[in-house]
């Protein structure tokens, strides 16, 4: 009885034995397939890393290439962009050259033009006063005398009287209004000294008018006490009268006042009529 149980106690203890050793066996076989597994996971981890690795270097030589191929455009693009921008630059520099002496050749035309039109404008200003001076001039009265004749006539005993028969002419179209004459007669054979400072007294009519239509006819009668042999060499031509006189006017458009002043050798001859020359004759505006 005791062999029997003895026995049943040993398969009792096999059997956990075998079921231990089935048990890790199992286990074994789980991790063996498991590391297996793992071992696969890991070679199919480094053939990707691998390729990976290789794919990484492949764009790396890509990237490398076209760093270089950019590189290489990048320095024939500088290359050209330096040629354009001295081509452009020397382009720029010969136009600059041209428009400076452009501006320099208008600069000296202006100065040309401007010198010319300087000088044409002081031209035009001074013909343009010439012309007003001329204008002035040409629209200002001026008077003028002819002697008509002289005579010496004898009415009684030491009173004698000499007549200047004379025409006053205004030479332009502005009116005159005559307001005062004063004048005087020198009897000799030769012309006096100082003519121009001979006293002079009041003469003729005052206060008509005088017209370029129309010159007066007048009259200057002076008393003088000549003797016989003297008013002969009058006559006769030997002797001269010189008439010195002044003549103030009006000039009716503007209101001036001007002075006839003239001094004149008159020569009578019997049979050939009076001769005239005047030694001053000129109209001026009173100051």
């Amino acid at each position: 009885m005791l062999n029997k149980a003895a026995a049943n106690n040993d398969k009792k203890d096999w059997t956990i034995s075998d079921l231990i050793s089935l048990g890790m066996l199992i286990v074994t076989t789980f991790l063996a397939f498991f590391t297996f597994q793992l071992y696969n996971t890991a070679v199919k981890d480094s053939r990707t890393a691998d390729t990976s690795a290789k794919a990484a270097v492949f764009a790396a030589i890509i990237a490398k290439q076209t760093f270089d191929a950019t590189k290489r455009y990048n320095d024939s693009s500088l290359a050209i962009q330096q040629k354009v921008f001295g081509e452009t630059k020397e382009y720029n520099t010969g136009s600059f050259d041209i428009q400076k002496r452009a501006f320099e050749g208008s600069s000296l035309d202006s100065k040309e033009r401007f010198k010319r039109d300087t000088t044409a404008l002081g031209l035009q200003i001074q013909s343009l006063k010439q012309n007003q001076k001329q204008f002035i001039k040409q629209n200002e009265p001026y008077l003028q005398v002819y002697i008509d004749s002289i005579s010496i006539n004898k009415s009684i005993i030491n009173y004698k009287r000499a007549d200047i028969f004379y025409t006053l002419v205004n030479l332009t179209p502005i009116p005159v209004k005559i307001i005062s004459q004063k004048g005087n007669e020198i009897f000799s054979f030769k012309p006096p000294v100082n003519i121009s400072n001979a006293p002079l007294v009041d003469a003729g009519d005052i206060n008509y008018y005088v017209i370029k239509e129309s010159p007066q006819n007048r009259k200057l009668t002076i008393t003088t006490n000549l003797y016989e042999e003297d008013i002969k060499n009058i006559m006769e031509g030997k002797w001269s009268t010189y008439w010195i006189d002044e003549i103030s006017y009006e000039n009716l458009i503007s209101g001036k006042i001007k002075t006839y002043k003239f001094s004149v050798k008159i020569t009578r001859f019997n049979n050939r009529g009076t001769y005239s020359e005047f030694i001053n004759n000129d109209n001026s505006e009173e100051k």
